[in-house]
């Protein structure tokens, strides 16, 4: 790819998929770009309604969920894109993710419809959906014991 001016290497990371503020400082930053040009690229981006944290998220939650990751697994990996805590919180309280049914999916598409055979099988199973982002309160619930 040829070199492309901080701007519009910043419209090709978002003609792919959304990246947050930080991701995006981050990608501009091994390019060696200027401080006051990050800045500048990131508020040109924010006004034009091209980059948004709160899009990011929501993507970020509806991409995950689909790929049947639990809650706390989402949570972490928008922290470390750098989203703010209530940020990330905003984003849960307006999704429309039916947590239940994607922790059903996920045991369905793990197990079937296989009960688990003594304690340890459903203990092995809990701390793999633990494993996977799902609170145990959740898990408890949804296998009903």
């Amino acid at each position: 790819m040829a070199k492309l001016s901080p701007y519009n290497y910043c419209l090709y990371l978002l003609g792919n998929r959304e990246h947050s503020v930080h991701q995006i400082r981050q990608k501009l930053i091994a390019r060696e770009v200027d401080d006051a040009e990050i800045l500048r690229c990131i508020e040109k981006l924010q006004t034009h309604k091209l980059q948004s944290d709160e899009r990011f998220c929501e993507s970020m939650i509806r991409y995950h969920s689909n790929q049947l990751k639990g809650e706390q697994w989402i949570k972490h990996s928008l922290k470390q894109a750098g989203v703010s805590g209530d940020q990330i919180e905003n984003a849960f309280y307006e999704s429309e993710v039916n947590w239940f049914n994607v922790l059903e999916a996920l045991i369905n598409k793990k197990y079937g419809e296989t009960p688990a055979v003594d304690f340890k099988d459903m203990q092995k199973r809990k701390r793999y959906l633990v494993g996977k982002g799902f609170g145990y309160g959740l898990i408890d619930e949804v296998l009903g014991r």
